[in-house]
């Protein structure tokens, strides 16, 4: 999907401003999410107020994501704890849990940070368990999605 988004100087200025986009065709809803979500975040750091429709308006599929951001929470808690106590096997488990739940409503999933901590934990248990290659692409995974705090948040977990 190839996208060139044009917003008239007129319409920005307008406030409150919402951001539509829709895909067409198989797997363009993933791009679809990905524009939406720059744009929006590009429209917000400019201070322009973003509305966000699916909860302005109620969303079904919105609450469960919440809920299951909630449970995930709990899950990232009870993995740090495990991972502090150097129990990794139930480690491995929680943080898996959380990050499952982060996948299944990612188009919900406004702080990129809290995947990166989970995978950034993740790494730092396989390394410990002795499994380097998977630990190392956890890690790499958590630098991807959180590039610029990648010199920060290394030396937290070791």
């Amino acid at each position: 999907m190839l996208a060139a988004v044009t917003i008239s100087p007129a319409l920005v200025s307008a406030k409150p401003i919402s951001v539509v986009v829709r895909g067409v065709g198989a797997g363009s809803d993933k791009a679809a999410g990905f524009v939406q979500h720059f744009v929006r975040d590009s429209l917000a750091s400019e201070g322009r107020e973003v509305i966000d429709l699916s909860a302005a308006l109620g969303s079904p599929t919105r609450n469960r994501a919440q809920r299951a951001f909630g449970v995930a929470g709990e899950m990232v808690e009870k993995g740090r704890r495990a991972y502090e106590t150097l129990d990794l096997d139930p480690a491995i488990d929680f943080l898996n849990t959380a990050l499952t739940k982060y996948e299944r409503h990612a188009a919900y999933l406004t702080e990129p940070v809290r995947v990166a901590e989970v995978l950034m934990l993740l790494g730092a248990t396989h390394i410990l368990r002795g499994e380097e290659r998977t630990g190392a692409k956890r890690l790499a995974q958590a630098i991807a999605i959180n590039w610029e705090e990648r010199s920060l948040a290394i030396p937290k977990y070791f």
